[in-house]
């Protein structure tokens, strides 16, 4: 799944003032496209564990995820995906309270 249209622009705004390659290897994965298309669909704060439900839903495509697809994509979120998000500013992660402060 990609973002659509309207979640692009949004999407877009996000990564303005990245270079070209950072940009390429934000959208190059798709765990963080599906995470700006649900950040982009939800008012931060958002809490850890809800958007990694919302993405393990979306990455098998259905709305009540198995608690284990679940707790890999938190993981993969708080240890990787929004830590490099984070310091490429594309939004502001609190790794204490686990939450996305900001988006965008």
């Amino acid at each position: 799944m990609t973002p659509t249209a309207m979640n692009f622009q949004t999407t877009a705004r996000s990564l303005r003032g990245l270079t070209d390659d950072d940009t390429y290897d934000v959208l190059r994965s798709e765990r963080r496209r599906l995470a700006l298309a649900a950040l982009d669909e939800r008012s931060p704060p958002m809490d850890l564990g809800n958007v990694a439900a919302e993405i393990a839903g979306r990455e098998v495509d259905t709305d009540h995820p198995d608690e284990e697809n679940v707790t890999h994509v938190e993981i993969s979120l708080h240890h990787n995906h929004f830590p490099k998000m984070d310091e490429l500013g594309v939004l502001e992660y609190d790794r204490d309270s686990q939450q996305v402060i900001q988006a965008g």
